[in-house]
């Protein structure tokens, strides 16, 4: 049970931060935003999900 929490929260909250930092309108000058954002975004979500699997699989 405490795997498939932890999991999903590595997969929800990325999601929150990503959708903040969309809405802010000082964001859209950084060059490196994809970078910045979505890299840490999308690696929190790849283990999220790995981790889900492992937590489905040994239960």
């Amino acid at each position: 049970m405490n795997w498939i929490v932890v999991s999903l929260v590595l997969i929800l909250y990325p999601l929150f931060g990503v959708v903040f930092c969309l809405v802010k309108d000082k964001l859209a000058n950084i060059k490196e935003f994809n970078v910045i954002i979505f890299a840490p975004a999308l690696i929190s979500f790849v283990l999220g999900v790995g981790l889900l699997a492992f937590a489905l699989t040994t239960m």
